[in-house]
């Protein structure tokens, strides 16, 4: 089998069967769907099982509520697929032939990792926002280097703009960590200690849906902030003693990242991370990744006025 569609599920069930006809519609059809009902308290459970009288391709697993993590996990235990994609289950694919020039790449270059692009689903506006990316430029090469795919912002924090071989993540060990938020982040990090190939398609393939116009951040906490404080922390001395330089570039993105939500930070603790992440404020010589390389043209200001243009350039974004 060539590829293993891992989808979560948690009270979606208005969303659900989009996302699972998005996959069923590609023309390419050597694929299995993995739905992994994580505990669901609506009627998502019902509708898996519904599925999966309608095309043996699909298969349910029903388990209680660990989180986004868990359940990618659970799904990817499961799977037999060459290669692995992950769709979170309020999202779904626009284009039927993705699959068919994915499958075109990796016979090409025999690609460890296809990226594919995205653009935005807003739902109570009922629009669609979708912006510029250099997966066009790349797509006309055999494959992509590490380092141009920061330099054009390829490679990012997510699990869902990858195809992934799974050989890669059973024999890497490579799961997600479970009840930590910003999950995909920690993800990225573990794929950037090996040597990959990676390559990319043209088109947009994937819809992101927003709940609304300030979804991203409306529940950030000092939790979120706390969880990718750990891992900039974890990952910076792993960089520093594999002279890991994609890596580093990576967590200099995510960095600067961080501190453009800190408006969100409450409290005592949530200066202390603001306090303590100052640390890390070299990362930004790193700067493949054109946003940091913004960053580090205005470093001489400063931490704290960096993260505080940081901030508004985010909130009018």
């Amino acid at each position: 089998m060539r590829f293993s569609f891992i989808v979560p599920i948690y009270k979606v069930e208005q969303y659900l069967s989009l996302c699972i006809e998005s996959i069923l519609a590609q023309t390419y059809k050597d694929f299995e769907i993995i739905l992994v009902d994580d505990g669901s308290p609506d009627n998502s459970p019902l509708l898996c099982d519904e599925w999966a009288t309608k095309d043996s391709r699909i298969s349910v697993i029903h388990k209680q509520n660990g989180g986004l993590s868990s359940a990618r996990n659970e799904g990817l235990k499961k799977a037999q697929g060459n290669y692995i994609i992950f769709l979170d289950s309020d999202d779904w694919w626009c284009d039927n032939a993705a699959l068919e020039r994915i499958v075109t790449k990796i016979d090409e270059s025999n690609a460890d990792i296809v990226f594919f692009a995205s653009k935005k689903y807003y739902t109570l506006k009922n629009e669609y926002v979708e912006k510029p990316t250099a997966h066009h430029t790349f797509a006309a090469r055999k494959d992509i280097s590490i380092e141009d795919s920061m330099r054009n912002s390829l490679f990012i924090a997510c699990a869902w703009d990858k195809v992934i071989r799974r050989s890669i993540l059973v024999d890497n060990n490579i799961n997600f960590v479970e009840r930590q938020l910003s999950e995909d982040i920690e993800w990225c990090c573990k794929l950037l200690l090996l040597d990959l190939k990676y390559a990319c398609i043209d088109g947009i393939v994937h819809v992101y849906r927003q709940q609304n116009a300030s979804s991203i951040t409306a529940n950030i906490t000092n939790k979120n902030l706390s969880d990718i404080y750990s891992v900039v922390c974890k990952y910076v001395k792993i960089a520093e003693d594999t002279n890991n330089s994609a890596l580093r570039n990576f967590l200099a993105l995510e960095a600067i990242l961080w501190m453009s939500i800190t408006n969100y930070a409450t409290g005592e603790e949530g200066d202390r991370l603001i306090k303590n992440m100052g640390k890390f404020f070299y990362l930004t010589r790193y700067n493949l990744y054109p946003r940091v390389n913004m960053v580090s043209k205005i470093k001489f200001l400063g931490y704290n006025i960096v993260r505080k243009l940081l901030i508004v350039l985010h909130k009018l974004h």
